[in-house]
């Protein structure tokens, strides 16, 4: 590293003595290898501060922060060429594991016995992640330390401030225990990890470099394995990542759970760590060229393995950017890494990386994209399903769902429905003009806006605090960026975040980590910089506890059920419109029947006048007149009438390319009504987990079954609704419920004509 990432030290623990140079008890270190010939003979200082001029190597940051006449000098740093605090090694070592751990998704399973014993029966479903064991004991250590040796650390103000907004639009919201759960998280994340990075950057700013350096090597050799075994085509489905033992493996994911994730950690820890990897002094030095070349065959490799198109092109562009500020043989070395990982990609006989590019990369849907791989758990060879072919050439599911979202966070625009509540609301914001999801995923596991979500969980004015607290650091960072290659890396990183944060959401995919990296990473301010102050241990606890007390509000106030009930509702004048889709295997895509919001208008010729009283029916699992394996009956006496339906984890889905249907299991359920009117249908079920949440619906002779479910509630009955709503004429209907994913119970169906009823609990019929 050269000297101008050498980082600033503060020793507090004791008072800086300045002497004159006369005086024999003085004894000046030699300077480190990195540093600059011309420092190790300095000028003859004529006062204490001139002498300590004489021993830094960043004397136009000392020269800022020399006090004027007669004002005592509040921050007092030395470079590496002076005195250090020597840090242990049992607490580099903690920081330095801890570091690798954040680089992982790793769900580490409990012992049923065990998390029965601690009243957490969830813990044993693979809950508790490898990370968050990891930081918490890289934050004692630190604690302990800081704590004994008086040690500070500068913090981003804004980045509390961020945090404690959130919690408050929680208050507001009333998200209740899962609320709290999601704010802790990321608390946890945001602000206890800019706190732990800001003190490693600070005072081991080397290990911090090696650690996020060797988490990069790790998971590229795992994705090499992975593309050699399951290769690079493979979109794994959320059920079947979070099947696997550990979370990872059976596609090229790294050490995390989804491309996206990945693909996320490469592009912001490699545009964090590039500029400090051609950290050069002189150009013709040896070892400086071996350490150029290493760089750069990691960076072609990196450019090569993440596997999504759009964070591709922006990590190309960024670490290109980022790099062209250290020097110009760094900037060449980024440019031919990316044209070597651009070859390879478009001229490897295996044209699946190309593939997967072109696919990730637009925004329109393709006809050889595989939506779902959950049939292709052990396939070697890509497998074409129908349906996914169907939406062609259609706008990707997750432009709807940011747009979805956004209008979400209109609807509540000043603390949003709550955290934890985007995945159980988000579907009843696609009505009534944008496309319902489909019943496959069209679009990597991931992809959603986490501008988005954090506009319609907590409002605008905490998503605004947020972007403040990515505009402060990037400003701050950018303007040190000629003088600090860490500060290089941890703007064009911040920028790379925030763009990548418009389709996909790090703050809750495991990944918030490496934005505290970023947040934490500034080249130390000079004093009069507002946004930056120096904090000790206690005073970091003080800003904590304001913030743990709003958590434990949240968990402690009743959650408000459907936060949407009173919201703003939609646009009439869109009421009408309906989304063109293909549903016949022969149509034209350009051709197809409406079915958004409600289905088309009956094939008879009677008018449809639906009506205007209050209706709802309940239909409870026993009243199922055809039930076919591998759903059953089961007794349950929880629920009305002591009967649920289940299809038992493991007993079998449908066959790869098959659409769901009664013949690969489901239940019929026979009613009918006295009047039309338009229904929504709601379903109470119960998913064991990740890989067994959906289930299939039709009504009547549909062509085509539409999908329920997909969110992440596990283990406890709750209601999930149909993301179509239904016109139903007077007179007998058939509603089939089909397997899809096993694993699951329904005990109720609930069908009314009611858009802003929510039903809790079990119904009465």
């Amino acid at each position: 590293m050269s000297e101008k990432d050498n980082e600033t030290k503060v020793t507090q623990a004791a008072p800086i003595e300045l002497v004159e140079k006369k005086q024999p008890k003085i004894k000046v270190e030699p300077p480190i290898p990195s540093q600059d010939k011309s420092e190790s003979k300095p000028a003859e200082p004529t006062s204490g501060y001139a002498e300590l001029m004489a021993i830094s190597s960043e004397e136009g940051v000392l020269a800022a922060l020399k006090p004027q006449p007669g004002e005592a000098d509040p921050i007092v740093e030395l470079s590496e060429a002076g005195e250090k605090p020597k840090l242990p090694c049992w607490l580099t070592t903690i920081c330095f594991v801890a570091l690798l751990t954040m680089a992982t998704q790793i769900k580490l399973p409990v012992p049923e016995s065990i998390a029965n014993a601690l009243h957490f029966p969830a813990l044993a479903n693979g809950i508790l992640a490898l990370a968050d064991i990891g930081f918490l004991a890289a934050a004692i250590a630190v604690a302990v330390y800081m704590i004994i040796s008086k040690a500070t650390i500068r913090l981003h103000m804004a980045v509390p401030l961020a945090v404690l907004g959130i919690a408050l639009a929680n208050v507001f919201s009333r998200s209740g225990l899962d609320g709290a759960i999601e704010i802790a998280q990321l608390a946890e994340q945001l602000l206890g990890g800019v706190v732990l990075f800001a003190f490693m950057t600070r005072y081991m700013p080397r290990t911090t470099l090696a650690a996020v350096s060797t988490a990069i090597a790790i998971n590229l050799g795992v994705a090499i394995f992975q593309y050699i075994t399951a290769g690079f085509w493979l979109t794994l489905a959320p059920a079947d990542v979070n099947a696997l033992h550990w979370g990872f493996g059976k596609a090229m994911t790294g050490l995390f759970r989804s491309k996206m994730a990945f693909s996320f950690f490469l592009a912001a820890a490699a545009t964090w760590a590039a500029p400090q990897w051609f950290n050069c002094k002189r150009a013709c030095d040896v070892i400086c060229g071996v350490k150029c070349f290493v760089a750069f065959l990691g960076l072609a490799a990196i450019f090569f393995f993440i596997p999504n198109g759009m964070m591709k092109v922006i990590a190309i562009v960024a670490l290109i950017a980022s790099t062209a500020v250290v020097s110009t043989r760094a900037a060449l070395s980024t440019v031919s890494a990316a044209a070597l990982a651009i070859f390879i990609t478009c001229f490897i006989p295996d044209n699946a990386p190309r593939q997967a590019f072109l696919n990730s990369i637009s925004p329109l849907k393709g006809e050889n994209y595989v939506a779902n791989a959950s049939v292709l758990f052990n396939q070697s060879k890509p497998v074409i399903r129908d349906e996914a072919f169907e939406e062609a050439h259609e706008l990707k599911t997750c432009y709807y769902d940011t747009i979805a979202a956004f209008r979400m966070g209109a609807k509540l625009p000043w603390h949003g429905v709550g955290s934890g509540k985007y995945q159980t609301n988000i579907r009843r914001c696609y009505q009534p003009d944008l496309p319902s999801p489909p019943g496959v995923n069209d679009i990597e596991t991931d992809t959603q806006s986490g501008w988005g979500i954090l506009a319609a969980t907590v409002g605008f004015p905490a998503t605004m605090l947020m972007l403040f607290a990515f505009a402060i650091a990037i400003g701050a960072n950018i303007k040190r960026s000629r003088e600090s290659n860490l500060a290089a890396g941890a703007a064009i990183s911040l920028v790379v975040l925030s763009l990548g944060m418009l389709i996909s959401d790090p703050l809750t995919r495991g990944l918030g980590w490496f934005v505290a990296l970023a947040l934490a990473s500034s080249k130390l301010p000079y004093r009069n910089e507002y946004a930056y102050r120096e904090f000790s241990i206690w005073k970091i606890i003080m800003i904590a506890i304001p913030i743990g007390a709003l958590i434990v509000l949240v968990a402690a106030r009743p959650a408000i059920e459907d936060p949407l009930a009173n919201a703003p509702a939609a646009s009439a004048e869109h009421t009408t419109k309906a989304v063109v889709r293909c549903t016949d295997s022969d149509c034209n895509p350009e051709q197809a029947a409406a079915i958004v919001d409600a289905e088309p208008e009956p094939a008879d010729d009677k008018p449809f006048n639906p009506s205007d009283n209050e209706l709802f029916m309940v239909l409870n699992a026993a009243r199922a007149t055809q039930v076919s394996v591998p759903m059953t009956k089961e007794k349950d006496d929880e629920v009305p009438e002591g009967v649920i339906l289940e299809i038992k984890d493991g007993t079998g889905v449908p066959p790869e390319g098959k659409n769901p249907d009664l013949e690969y299991g489901g239940a019929v359920f026979e009613f009918e009504t006295a009047e039309d009117f338009n229904a929504e249908i709601w379903l109470n079920v119960v998913w064991d987990g990740s890989c067994g949440n959906t289930i299939d619906i039709k009504l009547d002779d549909e062509k085509r079954s539409v999908t329920v479910g997909n969110d992440g509630t596990y283990n406890v009955w709750h209601w999930m609704k149909s993301p179509k709503s239904y016109r139903l004429r007077a007179g007998k209907h058939k509603l089939y419920v089909l397997n899809r994913e096993d694993g699951i119970k329904l005990s109720q169906v609930f069908i009314t004509n009611d858009k802003n009823t929510v039903p809790s609990g079990f119904e009465e019929e």
